[in-house]
This record gives structure tokens, sequence and C-alpha cells, in this order.
């Protein structure tokens, strides 16, 4: 394996492992958003919604709601615009965002994934 080869599948682990590392971050926060409907709003919008309206409508924190648009963007999934600190953003899904849509499924035992891990943690080490 030449020196390039190494250096691409060293960055192409990586690549993996923080994408399944924002997925355990972002799992629940995703299972919350869908439950409140703010999914179907961004998807059935034709422009960028408020998010403080949108956080409003669904009856969730707008800080809250600002930070899980900031992972969402991360991920390349919306696209924010504004400025969240001044009270003025708004968001959209990316194309890449309304293809992912079709995954929701399975982020709803991401709840139940988080029980599971805190009773692993619980019984303390696992390897005896």
């Amino acid at each position: 394996m030449s020196q390039d080869d190494a250096q691409q599948d060293t960055l192409d682990v990586w690549r993996n492992v923080c994408f399944h590392i924002d997925g355990m971050a972002i799992a629940t926060s995703v299972f919350a958003l869908d439950r409140a409907g703010v999914f179907d709003r961004l998807e059935k919008a034709t422009a960028p919604l408020d998010v403080t309206a949108l956080a409003v409508d669904q009856g969730l924190r707008d800080g809250y709601l600002n930070l899980a648009f900031r992972l969402l963007d991360m991920q390349g999934y919306v696209e924010r615009s504004g400025d969240s600190a001044a009270g003025r953003s708004s968001v959209r899904l990316t194309a890449g965002g309304t293809a992912w849509l079709a995954h929701l499924p399975a982020y709803h035992d991401a709840p139940a994934r988080v029980a599971r891990a805190r009773a692993i943690l619980a019984v303390g080490d696992i390897t005896e």
C-alpha cells in the first residue's frame, strides 16, 4: 500500500468514526424533532422557515432548536441562514436532507437505545 493510499484509508476511517459519533449525538434530537412535527413542516415549506416561529408553533425551545439545526446543518441535512444569536434565523431542508427524511424511522428507537446504554453503565464493567 502506498503512502497516499494509507492516508486516504486513514481519512476514510476517520470520516466513518465521526459520522457514527455524530449520529449518536443527534439521534435523540432527531427523534424529538420528528415527534414534534418539525420535519413535516420543513418538508412542506416552500421557503426557509423562521426558527423562532417554528419553535413557538411546535412547542419547542428556541435555543435548543437552533442547536439541533446547527448539528443537522453540519450533517448537510438543513441549511441555516440569519443570526441565531440575535433571534433572526431561518432554516430549510437541503436536497440531501429531503432524501434523508426517508430514514427518520431509524431514529425512533433512540430513547430506548440511550436507556439501554444507561442500564449497562449502571451495572458497571460489562467485560467481567
